[in-house]
């Protein structure tokens, strides 16, 4: 695969993750980035996460896919955290 930057990309990973209810994950993350050695396509059906990136060499892949798994894991701590904080409200409430 060629970036658009005309860069030839030699590696690729795609990663597959099962999605939590309730979170739209596309609208958090930061969905399609490309950088200067590396490209990160992101896409998303009812229940999974679909993760592509292509990069010019494994540091770059490493990198990106470190990038976009720390994202996924705070996008889900922060929906636990406000899923915790409305039961909590409702149990105070009853």
């Amino acid at each position: 695969m060629v970036s658009d930057e005309g860069i030839e990309m030699f590696y690729e990973a795609v990663f597959t993750i099962s999605k939590k209810k309730g979170i739209n994950y596309k609208s958090l993350l930061s969905g399609s980035k490309s950088h200067p050695r590396s490209k990160l396509t992101i896409k998303e059906n009812a229940t999974e996460l679909n993760i592509k990136i292509h990069a010019e060499d494994l540091s770059a892949l490493m990198a990106s896919s470190n990038t976009v798994f720390k994202e996924i894991k705070l996008v889900e701590q922060m929906y636990s955290i406000s899923i915790n904080s409305v039961n909590k409200a409702k149990s105070k409430n009853i």
